[in-house]
């Protein structure tokens, strides 16, 4: 995954403006191509899909080499990382750290179901969007079964 920058791959944007708007862009280009001078949110999980992680960062293509050589969170280390989404658009490093606090706290607030750590993370980002205020923020999906999670859980309205 350390070669993530050259690999094509089709992304899928979804993009909240204001009047709880949501538009969704399809995209053929490289993977998690780095906002620069904006902040981002991640989600990257193991291989196996055991263990998930978020965090913030300004530079996805180098956050993930980091994770994957154990150079990144210390909760991180000794495992395979991949990108699920990044939440892109924050202006600064504060406000994208306020983000990342309240998705990692989200979690309490409702009964997840057992088994998918991802779905439930994409099922809580969905809940956040919904209840926060939050605009002009892109989430880039790595794999299309993610972005239908996440739109599943907004029109069921979780």
């Amino acid at each position: 995954m350390i070669n993530c920058i050259k690999m094509f791959v089709n992304l899928y944007v979804i993009s909240s403006y204001k009047n709880s708007e949501i538009s969704a862009k399809f995209y053929r280009s490289f993977i998690l191509i780095p906002f620069y001078n904006m902040w981002s949110v991640y989600l990257i999980s193991t291989i196996n899909e055991k263990k998930t992680y978020v965090g913030t960062t300004n530079d996805t293509i180098k956050r993930l080499q980091k994770h994957n050589t154990n150079k990144g969170a210390k909760s991180t280390k000794g495992y395979e990382w991949k990108y699920v989404l990044t939440i892109n658009g924050f202006t600064s490093r504060s406000i994208a750290c306020s983000f990342e606090s309240y998705y990692k706290q989200i979690r309490y607030t409702r009964n997840r179901s057992a088994g998918n750590l991802i779905k439930n993370r994409i099922v809580d980002l969905a809940l956040l969007f919904k209840n926060g205020c939050y605009d002009n923020i892109d989430i880039c999906f790595a794999d299309d079964k993610y972005k239908n999670t996440y739109l599943s859980a907004i029109k069921d309205g979780y």
